[in-house]
């Protein structure tokens, strides 16, 4: 009979890669009764390696993807990445630097108008006030050149109107006719004098007026031309503006042939390992995957037990077992153990006095270690757990015979 310890099958294919086990030609007992049977342990391995159709694409690309380091880093972009400035925009900003530092005359010319305005020299200086203070003062009465023959002329008809007047009624020359002439005099030159005298004034007033008009007129300009000032001077810097947004607009589009150049570039630089890159990609996948598991099920044929039933009927007494663990006495070991393995069914043979040869392998669920170890009295590498163990996690399951530790493996 074949007994496996482990075995590593293809799980794509179904093939056994590699097995361990061997030839058991001893005696196998059945075990009953109400806990009989024992268990086994079972652990699968699959491969973890690629798919085989998969795998000299990958070895094609690991090749490829070291040629390509080995041949050193990319290099770095011979030409100028930065755009420099172009003449309208080198222009523009000597303008604007020029202006900057010089300032605006128009600004300087604004500014004298506002402290001169803010001192009161339009107010001492205008004309208007000179003629008002002459008018005052009475410069300009009988100053008028005509005056005096345009009165004599009315005179003179006033005096020829008495004259006729008096002639007619005889009394021409008599002291009425001369008095007469006195007041009509009088009146028609206070009269004419007094006209002239106010329409001059008037005149004069109208003019100084007039003239003050105009200066307010002429200040209201000056003053919103002062407030105007800073627009017109600021337009020096709008056309420094308009000049450097046609060297900005050569710019960027310089700056955009490097940026092509620089692109096109990088893509030489990196088409073989971006080529390599979507290669790896085709080639990946999941073709099948590894893992490992290990399942214990109950049976009730356990070789552990037909070895133990074996050996302990047909090869080893009470004094073989005397022999094996120190300490024990001959006499009425066997009579104290091959009675009562008839009554036993489910235990093996777990001391682990009578285990040479121990490794660990792997834990069960419950936490207890499985081992590979062989019986002292002889036999195939087995597996199983150590009583002294067991007792510490499930007591019950442990039973001394004779001095001799027992499992039932029904219980683990």
């Amino acid at each position: 009979m074949k007994v496996y310890n482990s075995v590593t099958i293809d799980m794509e294919s179904g093939s056994v890669l590699s097995e361990d086990s061997y030839e058991y030609k001893g005696p196998v007992a059945l075990c009953g009764g109400k806990g009989g049977g024992g268990s086994t342990s079972t652990q699968t391995v699959t491969k973890s390696d690629p798919w085989s159709g998969q795998q000299p694409y990958l070895t094609d690309v690991f090749s490829k993807a070291q040629g390509q380091y080995n041949t050193g880093v990319p290099s770095y972009f011979p030409g100028s990445t930065v755009t420099p400035f172009s003449p309208e925009t080198q222009q523009a900003m000597a303008m604007q630097s020029a202006r900057a530092t010089n300032g605006s005359p128009i600004m300087a010319a604004g500014g004298q108008q506002l402290t001169d305005t803010l001192q009161g020299d339009y107010l001492t200086s205008n004309p208007a006030f000179s003629l008002l203070n002459s008018n005052a003062q009475g410069d300009y009465l009988n100053k008028n050149p005509y005056i005096d023959q345009t009165v004599d002329r009315a005179l003179g008809k006033v005096r020829g109107s008495l004259d006729s007047q008096f002639a007619q009624g005889g009394r021409y020359g008599s002291g009425l006719h001369q008095t007469a002439l006195a007041g009509a005099y009088g009146d028609t030159a206070a009269s004419m004098y007094g006209q002239n005298y106010a329409n001059e004034r008037q005149n004069q007033i109208g003019a100084t007026n007039a003239m003050g008009q105009l200066y307010g007129d002429e200040r209201t300009k000056q003053l919103q031309s002062m407030m105007f000032a800073p627009q017109m001077a600021n337009q020096d810097y709008v056309d420094a503006q308009q000049l450097a947004a046609v060297g900005g607009a050569k710019e960027g589009m310089s700056q955009a042939n490097i940026n092509d150049q620089l692109n096109r570039w990088n893509f030489d630089q990196n088409k073989y390992s971006d080529a390599l890159a979507r290669y790896n990609q085709l080639v990946q996948g999941n073709y099948g995957g590894s893992g490992s598991s290990t399942s214990t099920s109950p049976t009730n044929t356990n070789r552990t037990a037909s070895m133990l039933g074996g050996g302990l009927s047909g090869m080893m007494g009470g004094a073989m077992l005397g022999s094996l663990i120190p300490g024990m006495g001959v006499g009425g070991v066997g009579a104290g153990i091959l009675p009562t393995l008839g009554g036993l069914g489910g235990l093996m043979l777990s001391d682990r006095r009578l285990k040479k040869d121990i490794k660990a392998m792997g834990k069960l669920d419950n936490g207890l270690t499985v081992y590979s170890f062989r019986y002292k009295m002889g036999g195939p590498v087995t597996m199983g757990v150590m009583a002294d163990e067991v007792k510490k996690v499930i007591p019950e399951a442990v039973q001394t015979v004779g001095g001799v530790d027992f499992v039932n493996y029904g219980r683990l």
